[in-house]
């Protein structure tokens, strides 16, 4: 070790590369660490911190008393840049799944999901607002897809916010991330919304793909049509065909394809959308109202998605009974032409029912009125 003494600089050196590696060690280890397990509560700050980091889309949460989780985000960046458009720069319908913590409802989704046609090559971003280690599992066992993507919604809610409002803003914040955080990677023209409580038909996303076709279509023809839903409450007893779709002011958080314009209308007017103490269906449908997107969507005749929550955060047994959730029929999966699609008539003493009680005209008069944004074709109403 004599040469050490005689070469001071030499044994710095050897010192300074010794820590270097060390500190690379700690650091590589730290990050795998959270890459897998990212923390809950533990690690929260004021989201006012964050204001100048995150965009202008945090400043619309102060007033909820918002915490946000360093390590979710950290997280969520990461799994976020690992996406890439699909082959030749194409761009698939992403499906995107809220998922909290009813594992047993979850599975269920999860399994009917994996058995549904076209998905493979679509991207799936699962978005949690839990840790439950049984939903990690379930996660990591159904691949879905070969662009399967795991988020974490990184806000925190004083328990005293209802939890409609709750999911509201988990669906506003991954819908934000992949219409405008992902727009250099892709421009989606649509994304498929589904909670964890549905069974989907086999082909409820190949259904989806056709009825998007069918609003272009009928956008030609003069008729503004952009969102989907392939949720149908009157898919009881059902008699029509397979091909059937009518246009409806119906919609709900149970398979919704919402489009960009829908969604850029919604971020545009973030007061307005943020005022309904509701959640986020509601909250579209008051935009409805207001006229200030168009107030029908298209939807299949026989449902290809059913509501299985009789337990969970918005619904209960008796209101679960009363609109005979259960009894809802769902497609089969046979081939569909949809090149022959047949249009029901559209009957109007729908609207009334649907949007009566969420206009408040003392609120709202001044920026436009209920059903005056769109007039359908006497050829299609019966």
């Amino acid at each position: 070790m004599s040469w050490l003494r005689k070469s001071p600089k030499t044994y710095y050196l050897l010192l300074l590369i010794v820590c270097s590696f060390l500190f690379l060690r700690y650091n590589s280890l730290v990050t795998k660490k959270e890459s897998f397990q990212p923390r809950s509560r533990d690690e929260t700050h004021s989201i006012a911190v964050f204001d100048s980091l995150n965009d202008s889309f945090y400043e619309y949460f102060e007033n909820f008393h918002l915490k946000y989780d360093i390590s979710k985000g950290r997280h969520n960046q990461r799994q976020l840049s690992l996406y890439h458009s699909g082959k030749n720069g194409e761009n698939p319908i992403p499906i995107v799944l809220l998922v909290g913590d009813r594992v047993q409802y979850i599975q269920t989704t999860l399994e009917k999901l994996s058995e549904a046609e076209g998905i493979q090559d679509a991207p799936i971003f699962i978005s949690r607002t839990s840790t439950n280690q049984s939903v990690t599992e379930l996660c990591n066992h159904f691949s879905l897809s070969h662009s399967k993507i795991v988020l974490f919604f990184p806000f925190d809610f004083e328990e005293s916010i209802h939890p409609h409002f709750r999911l509201k803003v988990h669906w506003l914040w991954i819908l934000y991330h992949l219409f405008e955080s992902l727009k250099s990677h892709a421009c989606f023209s649509h994304i498929l919304v589904l909670e964890d409580d549905l069974i989907v038909s086999p082909d409820f996303y190949t259904t989806g793909l056709s009825l998007i076709e069918i609003c272009r279509k009928l956008q030609k023809k003069g008729i503004p049509i952009y969102d989907v839903n392939l949720y149908n409450g009157r898919s009881i007893n059902p008699t029509c065909s397979l091909n059937a779709v009518e246009i409806s002011p119906h919609f709900g958080s149970l398979g919704y394809l919402i489009s960009r314009e829908t969604f850029e209308e919604v971020w545009n007017h973030l007061d307005i959308f943020m005022s309904c103490n509701d959640g986020w269906d509601y909250s579209v449908r008051l935009f409805r109202v207001l006229g200030m997107i168009p107030r029908y969507n298209l939807q299949p005749c026989i449902s290809r998605t059913r509501h299985i929550g009789e337990f969970g955060m918005h619904e209960n047994p008796l209101h679960y009974k009363e609109l005979n959730y259960a009894a809802v029929k769902i497609s089969n999966g046979s081939k569909v032409n949809w090149k022959e699609f047949e249009l029901l008539k559209y009957d109007t003493r729908d609207e009334e029912l649907v949007y009566s009680t969420c206009y408040d005209p003392q609120n709202f008069s001044g920026i436009t009125g209920p059903f005056i944004s769109q007039k359908l074709d006497p050829s299609l109403i019966c």
